[in-house]
């Protein structure tokens, strides 16, 4: 990347993070006007609007994933790995409900079909495999996107403990409080993969855009690694 290009790639990056932020803005103002309008209503259960939003964050995660793969066929591993780990997660927030449908334990073998599937989608690629593992760890995606991982599935499960929120609130327990919190910060490590996953998308096509701009103009680009970065 040239000097020349470096105020364009601020103001871009600025950008985005700006939406970023407004994008999680709207959201828990969504959830406290939901939450002052309705006080009484299930603001946790599977229809609930906050489990909307979550499932929505996981399907544009799908997608976002998908378009990296359509954009650079090099990336096809990396795509498929995320599409798989988003699917899977979507499932298991209708965990409850696929029981009720189908039969006890569903979801675990519908989200069981989907990381074979995957498994064997990323056995085709395993080739470029370390490739786009590699751009991918280069970019401030994969960062943000694991900070979400551990918001999700570590920190949320260790702040949802029962017998954590009971030892606090002693007598006064109130299980709408914990699951407030669990479900919130839940919420806020799915924006925060689906951000990495966006950032991942922009990076690769910024890279593609790159390269092709390099080759139209003559530019030899043997070699390069069309990462965004």
């Amino acid at each position: 990347m040239n000097q020349a290009e470096c105020p364009k790639r601020i103001a871009s990056t600025a950008l985005r993070y700006t939406l970023y932020a407004l994008m999680m803005g709207v959201m828990m103002y969504a959830v406290t006007m939901k939450a002052v309008s309705h006080p009484l209503c299930h603001l946790f259960d599977e229809h609930s609007l906050v489990e909307t939003l979550q499932v929505s964050l996981l399907f544009l995660t799908v997608l976002s994933g998908f378009c990296v793969g359509c954009l650079e066929p090099r990336k096809q591993a990396l795509s498929i790995l995320v599409m798989g780990a988003g699917a899977i997660a979507f499932i298991r927030e209708f965990d409850a409900g696929l029981d009720v449908i189908l039969s006890d334990g569903a979801w675990q073998l519908l989200a069981a079909a989907i990381a074979v599937a995957t498994l064997v989608g990323v056995r085709r690629f395993a080739r470029d495999l370390t490739y786009s593992l590699y751009a991918f760890l280069r970019t401030p995606g994969f960062g943000i996107m694991f900070g979400g991982f551990m918001v999700v599935f570590v920190f949320s499960r260790l702040m949802g403990q029962q017998v954590f929120w009971k030892a606090v609130m002693a007598e006064g327990y109130m299980r709408v409080v914990k699951d407030a919190v669990e479900e919130g910060l839940e919420l806020s490590g799915y924006a925060l993969i689906l951000v990495g996953t966006l950032e991942c998308l922009w990076e690769t096509y910024w890279g593609v855009h790159h390269v092709r701009k390099k080759t139209d103009s003559g530019e030899d680009t043997s070699g390069q690694v069309p990462m965004g970065s």
